[in-house]
């Protein structure tokens, strides 16, 4: 069983009469939601109350916050393997000129 809000609510007591008259169900969720805006505060709080009397569903916790999950050490080891041949110097010299300064 799904939580229901209390607009949830509201449209699943109303949609049906609307699907009848015609339209999309774009339209008729449209329609729904400028009911409820228009709708008195006294009929709201009776969805509200409806709405309160459900069990809230229990979330669960996702992998991704869970601390072990993200550090778990994974019991293989990953070589890394290139394809690429090795780098090559650019400058197999020195680039600048060593012979005035007396090293040799």
């Amino acid at each position: 069983m799904t939580f229901m809000n209390s607009f949830l609510l509201f449209c699943q007591d109303n949609r049906s009469a609307l699907l009848e008259i015609g339209g999309s169900n774009a339209e008729v969720t449209s329609i729904l939601g400028a009911m409820w805006r228009n709708l008195a505060s006294e009929e709201k709080s009776k969805y509200k109350d409806r709405a309160s009397l459900q069990p809230k569903p229990q979330r669960k916790q996702k992998k991704q916050n869970n601390f072990l999950y993200k550090f778990k050490i994974s019991p293989t080891i990953h070589k890394i393997t290139s394809t690429s041949p090795p780098l090559q110097r650019v400058h197999p010299q020195p680039i600048y000129d060593t012979s005035n300064i007396g090293v040799t």
